[in-house]
């Protein structure tokens, strides 16, 4: 597959999900959360990891215009096979195909991305704890504080 054939492929099916394209990034964005879907080339093969960050509002409401240096957490999209099952996280341009790319692309929005939106942010890291560890100082202490009350 061609670079132009695999980024138009991702271009359709992010817009028909709801996302702009600003600056070489893709965007999507609720009251609460903010995310970044951005392409980074591969420096060992003719491959591309599709990676994504979520930046919480309330985290950087001083900030005018929240950009991808200001985000939260993120990890990287993974590459399913015809059976459904995991590949890696290597989109190899020479590997892949159409359908298996579109389900991929679209199988990460709705397990990893949405699933954010729709089940808020501690529900959503609770299920993904390397993601929870990873995320900044300042995400930690604001679950921490929403969830102080529920005990």
């Amino acid at each position: 597959m061609e670079l132009k054939e695999f980024k138009n492929i991702i271009y359709d099916i992010l817009k028909k999900n709801g996302f702009k394209y600003i600056k070489s990034k893709y965007c999507f964005e609720n009251d609460e959360l903010l995310v970044f879907i951005e392409f980074q080339k591969s420096n060992f093969s003719n491959a591309y990891y599709i990676n994504y960050y979520f930046v919480v509002k309330d985290l950087h409401k001083r900030i005018e215009k929240l950009t991808i240096k200001v985000r939260d957490f993120g990890a990287r999209f993974a590459y399913y096979n015809y059976e459904g099952e995991l590949v890696n996280n290597e989109f190899e341009l020479e590997e892949i195909s159409k359908e298996n790319l579109t389900f991929s692309i679209q199988k990460e929005l709705d397990e990893e991305v949405f699933s954010a939106f729709n089940k808020g942010i501690y529900d959503y890291l609770s299920y993904r704890p390397i993601m929870k560890k990873m995320s900044s100082k300042a995400t930690k202490k604001y679950l921490e504080e929403q969830t102080k009350y529920l005990d």
